[in-house]
This record gives C-alpha cells, sequence and structure tokens, in this order.
C-alpha cells in the first residue's frame, strides 16, 4: 500500500515552499471557447470552483449541456457533440487545457462510460505492464488502483514506469465515496517549471533518467497499491514468455525463491519535452518518481530503494517532500460526482488519489493518441 515518507525536519527550501501562497481559484471572466461552442451548441463551457488558472488557461476545462439546446437527454447532448466535432477540435481543446472535465451528463455506467469512450474514436490501449490489481467491467473500462481507501495515492503520470505508456486518459464516477476520495490532477509542465527554478541540477538528473525497480508477486496482491502480480502483468503464466517480454523492453529480471520476479527497468527520462506533430512542446515532469519513492511500499518492496538515477544513485528525501509541497500547490481536486468523468493528456498531466470514506468505484480507460475509423466503432456495445 501506499505509505507516506515523513521528514523530522523542515530544511530551508521545503519551509519556502510550505509558506508559498495557494493560487487563486478561476477569475469571474477569463476567455471561454466561444469559437468551439456557438450558442446552439449542445455542450458549453462551465465553471466549477475548484478550478485554477495557469497563464491564462483554465485548468481543467469543464463542460457541461446547454441547457437552452434542443437535445433530449445529457446524453444525448454529449454524443451529439462529440459526433460534430471534428477530432481537431476535441484534440486542440485537450492539448490547450491538459484535461476536460465533462460534467452533468449522467455517463453513469461502465457500459455508457464504454461507449461513449468509443464515441471519442481512440484507439484502446491495453493495461500491461501496469502495477496496480485491476478488475474489467466492460470491453475498454476497467476499476481504478483499488489500494485500501485510507491510502494517499501520489501523483504520477499513468505508467509512467514503463517504456510505453497511454496517450490518453479517461476517469469516470460510478459511485462518489462519502467523503474524499477526489481525483485530482495538476499541470505537469507547472510543476516542472516550478522545480526547474528551484532546484535545476535535480530536473537535470531527472532528465538524464531513472530507473524503477520491483518485485511482483507471482499472483495478485490486492492488499498493495503495487500488487499486481508478474502473470497478470504480462498475461500470461509462462516463464519463458514473461522473459521474453522483459528483453524486449530492455529489462532485466530475475526469479526469487518464493516465485516473485524482479524487475528493473531501463533508464527512463523523467523530464520529457512534449514535442511531435501537433504537440505542445511543453517541458513536463513525466515520471512516477514521488509515487514509487513514498509509495511503493509493501511486504515486497520500499519505495527509497525503488527508483534510482542513471548514475545508480537515490533521490534526495527532501527534495522528494518539496516536489511534493508544489504538486498540492498546484493541484485541482473536484468532487466525485456519479456520472462525470475527466480525459486528461498523459503527456502533459499528472493524477492522484484521496483518501476516502464509504464505498467508491471510480473507472478507468486507456487510450492511445491514434483514432480508429468511425465505421469500425460504429457496432461498438453499450447505450449512451
Amino acid at each position: 500500500m501506499y505509505k507516506s515518507v515523513k521528514t523530522s525536519v523542515c530544511s530551508p527550501s521545503l519551509c519556502q515552499a510550505l509558506s508559498r501562497p495557494l493560487l487563486t481559484p478561476l477569475s469571474p471572466n477569463p476567455p471561454l471557447q466561444q469559437d468551439y461552442f456557438p450558442a446552439d451548441s449542445p455542450v458549453v463551457p462551465i465553471r466549477i470552483p475548484e478550478q485554477k488558472v495557469f497563464n491564462g488557461i483554465e485548468f481543467p476545462l469543464v463542460l457541461g449541456p446547454n441547457k437552452k439546446a434542443a437535445s433530449s437527454t445529457p446524453q444525448d447532448a454529449l454524443k451529439e457533440w462529440v459526433q460534430a466535432a471534428t477530432p481537431e477540435v476535441v484534440d486542440a481543446l485537450l492539448l490547450k487545457h491538459g484535461a476536460i472535465l465533462f460534467k452533468d451528463f449522467n455517463i453513469d455506467t461502465p457500459d455508457r462510460f464504454n461507449a461513449m469512450v468509443e464515441e471519442f474514436g481512440f484507439e484502446n490501449f491495453p493495461y500491461v505492464g501496469g502495477a496496480a490489481v485491476r478488475r474489467q467491467l466492460a470491453p475498454r473500462v476497467f476499476t481504478t488502483n483499488e489500494s485500501p481507501p485510507s491510502e494517499k495515492i501520489p501523483f504520477h503520470h499513468e505508467m509512467a514506469q514503463v517504456p510505453s505508456f497511454p496517450a490518453k486518459v479517461f476517469f469516470q464516477c460510478d459511485t462518489p465515496p462519502e467523503t474524499g476520495g477526489e481525483t485530482p490532477i495538476l499541470p505537469s509542465w507547472e510543476i516542472c517549471a516550478r522545480l526547474e527554478a528551484e532546484h535545476p541540477n535535480f530536473v537535470q538528473k531527472l532528465a538524464e533518467g531513472v530507473r524503477y525497480i520491483r518485485v511482483m508477486p507471482e499472483e495478485d496482491d490486492p492488499s498493495s497499491a503495487i500488487g499486481r502480480g508478474w502473470k497478470s502483468t504480462y498475461a500470461t503464466p509462462d516463464r519463458a514468455e514473461v522473459e521474453a517480454r522483459l528483453r524486449s523492453l530492455n529489462y532485466t529480471g530475475e526469479w526469487l525463491a518464493d516465485g516473485s520476479l524482479r524487475t528493473i527497468s531501463p533508464v527512463l527520462p523523467a523530464v520529457r519535452q512534449d514535442v511531435g506533430e501537433g504537440r505542445s512542446g511543453r517541458k513536463t515532469f513525466f515520471n512516477s518518481v514521488v509515487a514509487v519513492f513514498t509509495g511503493w511500499n509493501d511486504s515486497r518492496n520500499k519505495g527509497e530503494r525503488a527508483i534510482q538515477f542513471a548514475d545508480g544513485s537515490y533521490l534526495d528525501p527532501e527534495l522528494i517532500a518539496e516536489a511534493g509541497v508544489i504538486m498540492e500547490e498546484l493541484a485541482v481536486a473536484f468532487p466525485w460526482k456519479r456520472g462525470d468523468f475527466v480525459l486528461i493528456d498523459n503527456h502533459t498531466v499528472m493524477h492522484s488519489r484521496k483518501p476516502f470514506t464509504g464505498k467508491r468505484l471510480v473507472t478507468a480507460s486507456l487510450a492511445k493518441a491514434a483514432r480508429v475509423l468511425k465505421a469500425a466503432v460504429a457496432g461498438a456495445s453499450g447505450e449512451l
């Protein structure tokens, strides 16, 4: 399970981070996306108190049903908008804002969520190589990390600890908890800029790369937030197939006496430039460094030794603690409502999970950047 690393003293840099004022909420009249949302659009931008503004950009963009439009149901309104909007419009909005929260559309079951994910047209990204135990609920929908509700899951980019990761992440609320349980998000380019300004050497070493080290049990261990067994992780019980998969990913592996598998990733850059055709160019804190250091703690793993720089040295706990403080300052944590979902650009936005009480079911779907042909998704199961 995820366990916090506590520091016994407050270093000057950490105390300075703790004393910074929080960012202010959304200003009363920031520019909205008028070009993308004409007066008769079935979907319109709305505002929530938790939104923040970074360099004039709302984070996240929040969309809701247009009560003045003719759509019969909120689900119809969203489906109409997704079908009418060109892929370029959706991509442009997501690229600019990093995340889009869809509120009050009542996408409130795994099947409805699956159908809506299909409407967006992104290719499915299979969850292979991730650390969390998942339960499949629909063809493209599975549970989020089901670690104990008392535990916080620290900020990370989805599957940043493996060479291949999803471009988009959807999160949907099926059952909101009684208290807490938010899925906070933050702009990765902002945390990167803050850390680079204050600790350039640290950021440079992260850019040179890190290795992730994990011991996986043979079978899934639901008591641990990183308890996914190697059979589930690599979708095979065959050790030879697992070894071939590790070689293809440039991993090294070691079979342990109890049947567990210890893996060491290749050196992966922990700071990346969001480059490519149509990309933002933003420099991002693309990693799972804080999550691993503070959270990869169970009977098999110790977070502080589960990650190392490319030169084999370990990370400074005080710098990790300071990064965690800045992340909390930058984060947007909106309360979950049944049927709401958020679309995240995994290249530029980090996410986490707050502790909670009561029953909570938040589901997820992973996607590639590429889209499938509309004809291929026309027969998708599930009704909106």
